[in-house]
This record gives structure tokens, sequence and C-alpha cells, in this order.
């Protein structure tokens, strides 16, 4: 295995744009992950998305914080 050289963080779609791959990325892993894997990946990807958006309006509205 070759060692680690770089670390990269990106911080609020710094670097790169988190929207352009986020939904992709979500619903493969759904479909990989033996929790998941069984389960429809979309209709699954669809209530998380609309379960964080509730939460990501109320910390928006500084009603909850992470």
């Amino acid at each position: 295995m070759e060692p680690v050289k770089l670390i990269l963080f990106d911080l609020d779609d710094t670097l790169v744009h988190f929207d352009d791959y986020w939904s992709q990325s979500l619903k493969e892993a759904f479909r990989q992950h033996p929790a998941t894997r069984d389960l429809d990946a979309e209709a699954l990807f669809e209530v998380v998305w609309n379960h964080n958006a509730v939460f990501q309006a109320k910390y928006h509205q500084m009603e909850i914080t992470l």
C-alpha cells in the first residue's frame, strides 16, 4: 500500500461543489451497505433528503446546532 501523501479537507464546497455528486454517492452507498442494500435506494434517498431539509431549516433558523 502506498503511504498517504495528502489529506484534503473541503469545508463548505470550497474546492469541490458538493451538490454535483452527493445524491449519486449516497444512493450508491445505500446500494452497497449491508444495512440498506435490500432497500430501494431511490426511495430511501427521498426519505433521507426530506428529513435533512427539516433539520437544515431548523439549523438555519438557529433552532438546533450541529
